[in-house]
């Protein structure tokens, strides 16, 4: 008697990733395949977390420079998001943003991305070094 097959589910649904929600494309969350749109849609968060410290800011807390693209990317219909080459686009110095970036002043980022960028550095440090015994 062979065991019984248990279904493999290529696209889980958000809660089961561990992720936030506002980090998956709406199709993806429902367990639709992985494309070039959700790939869009997901770095629209990543971009608006890393301007904000927010996977789902309120359209006025994205910078100025910023805000357009976001928003396209993060567009809930697939076919209303950017091409990737459009989205580097605008990213490019001379652009909207890249004109930003190129300020003389520095970009900080917000204190939510910069605590989780800490905490996860310290917990890769704490898993790649060996342990020492006495």
């Amino acid at each position: 008697m062979r065991p019984a097959r248990t279904r493999w589910r290529p696209h889980p649904p958000a809660q089961a990733t561990g992720l936030e929600t506002g980090c998956l494309a709406p199709e993806r969350a429902a367990g639709g395949p992985a494309d070039r749109a959700a790939d869009v849609y997901a770095l629209g968060a990543v971009l608006a977390y890393a301007a904000t410290g927010h996977t789902v800011p309120e359209r006025q807390e994205v910078p100025a420079g910023l805000r357009d693209i976001v928003t396209a990317c993060r567009s809930r219909a697939p076919e209303d998001r950017p091409e990737p080459a459009r989205v580097l686009a605008e990213l490019l110095p001379g652009a909207a943003y890249g004109a930003l970036a190129g300020a003389t002043e520095p970009v900080s980022l917000p204190g939510r991305v910069v605590e989780a960028l800490s905490r996860q550095s310290a917990e890769v440090l704490a898993a790649a070094l060996p342990t020492q015994e006495r």
